[in-house]
């Protein structure tokens, strides 16, 4: 059974965004779990907006007292074995939550699991010098950030609440008296924070030598107490935190297949395994009946029965069952060439940066068929855009970050995806090499998939264009 979690969130003036700030926690689909709103004497309609919500979240309000005694609010508050803190203008990234339970369930004697932060700039916040002017945009880094850390509610009996005298580097405060009890602490090697730079921000409407001063007090105390001065340098880099690495073996990558029937499978299996590529493994997602004719044959695949499933619900459960680090989707029918899956992972491993990959794919048609010029053009002149779930390979964290694809495009939903990654700039490279290839047997059928996709086409592109106008809502003067 899963440990109860309270997720403590402070507010204040932040009715722009504790909408998306909640609804990140609830997308965590992590039960049970527990919401508790410190509204800190908001001046706008910060609490309304969050009374508005619903039941899940608890709002208790204070008189204005600042981020660490609405946090310390919170703690008193809180009935969860595990604690989480999200400050309102921030986001929890998917998966988060189980991520950390999972890693505290593996490691008994950690007191406080964290993991890598996410920095967003939203419009307007680009010239905000305060907030790590170095950083670099879709960068993640480790930093001492409440919001990227799951703690066992034991180590506030430790260490003690945040330090309400303090209206900056309360945080950093407390994280120095952590280390100095000696709280044990890994870091994962995964987002668990998105943090969201705007004009508004605390840090933001202060000078940087007023939070400077705070932070040279917090070190100056901190010395006082240990009888010695402090390595800054090195307490703030929590690579050393970093959980142990993985196995020196290449990345396992998971391929989702989703099929209703044995059609098609027997090829579309075969060039899996077939390929130079070792390490990997094969989820088909199926019906009972496809298992028990294949499962025999080929024992090394694992057949999933879900019966109920479309082929879109079915990569998105098998996204949420596989083991690997990298993930692959394959459609029946579909084969890929013998050195696909080591091409692409070896550029992957080459190139951190980089959180997918998409290669061409070699349209085998009838000889006497014909396709509608607007279908041909389209596979001409965007060839990455053809059957991008054949073609495609991912970091875990990219899926985590754009999210499952939408089944409410019955065609288009491999492009929406792709266009949802480019509006969150995920860095991604095409392979020009045709690396996947597709042979048309029912042209009539493509033709009325690529008239649908037709269609939602505009619903993408019109859906992409609301998400980048709802960031005006987040722009400061």
């Amino acid at each position: 059974m899963n440990p109860l979690i309270t997720v403590i969130i402070p507010l204040y003036n932040g009715e722009k965004f504790i909408g998306d700030a909640v609804q990140s926690v609830i997308d965590q689909q992590y039960a049970p779990l527990e919401i508790i709103v410190v509204d800190d004497g908001s001046t706008d309609n910060g609490a309304a907006v969050t009374a508005a919500l619903g039941a899940d979240v608890r709002l208790i309000r204070q008189q204005n007292a600042g981020a660490a005694a609405a946090r310390n609010r919170g703690i008193s508050e809180a009935r969860g074995e595990l604690i989480a803190f999200l400050d309102a203008d921030d986001l929890f990234p998917p998966g988060k939550l189980h991520a950390q339970v999972a890693y505290f369930r593996q490691t008994p004697e950690a007191e406080i699991v964290t993991g890598y932060v996410q920095l967003i700039c939203l419009l307007g916040a680009e010239s905000s010098v305060a907030h790590a002017p170095n950083q670099m945009r879709n960068a993640p880094s480790l930093t001492m950030n409440l919001g990227a850390a799951l703690f066992r509610r034991a180590v506030f009996e430790r260490v003690g609440g945040f330090d309400e005298t303090l209206p900056f580097a309360e945080d950093f405060d407390w994280w120095l008296r952590a280390d100095e009890v000696g709280v044990c602490m890994y870091a994962l090697r995964r987002l668990t924070l998105f943090y969201r730079r705007h004009g508004s921000n605390v840090t933001a409407t202060n000078t940087l030598k007023t939070i400077h001063n705070y932070g040279n007090l917090v070190v100056r105390r901190a010395e006082t107490r240990r009888g010695a001065p402090i390595n800054v340098n090195h307490f703030l880099d929590w690579t050393r935190l970093l959980e142990p690495p993985p196995a020196a073996d290449p990345p396992l990558v998971s391929i989702i297949i989703p099929a209703h029937t044995a059609a098609d499978l027997e090829s579309t299996l075969a060039s899996v395994l077939e390929q130079d590529y070792e390490r990997w493994e094969i989820l088909v997602i199926t019906t009972a009946d496809v298992a028990a004719v294949m499962s025999e044959r080929l024992p090394q695949v694992q057949f999933l029965d879900q019966p109920n499933l479309d082929p879109i619900a079915a990569r998105n459960y098998g996204v949420e069952v596989a083991r690997g680090e990298l993930i692959a989707f394959l459609n029946p029918g579909d084969v890929w060439m013998l050195a696909k899956l080591s091409r692409q992972v070896t550029i992957l491993l080459e190139n951190p940066s980089v959180e997918f990959l998409l290669c061409g794919v070699d349209i085998v048609l009838p000889s006497s068929a014909r396709l509608d010029a607007w279908i041909e053009a389209r596979w001409l002149s965007e060839p990455h855009l053809v059957g991008i779930f054949s073609t495609l390979v991912a970091r875990r964290s990219a899926l985590e970050r754009v999210g499952q694809f939408d089944p409410k495009y019955t065609s288009g939903s491999d492009l929406d995806w792709y266009v949802r990654a480019m509006d969150l700039q995920v860095t991604w490279l095409p392979i020009p090499q045709m690396l996947t290839q597709r042979h048309v047997t029912d042209p009539e059928r493509i033709a009325r998939h690529y008239e649908q996709l037709r269609r939602e086409i505009a619903l993408i592109h019109r859906a992409s264009i609301k998400r980048r106008q709802n960031e005006q809502k987040y722009r400061t003067t």
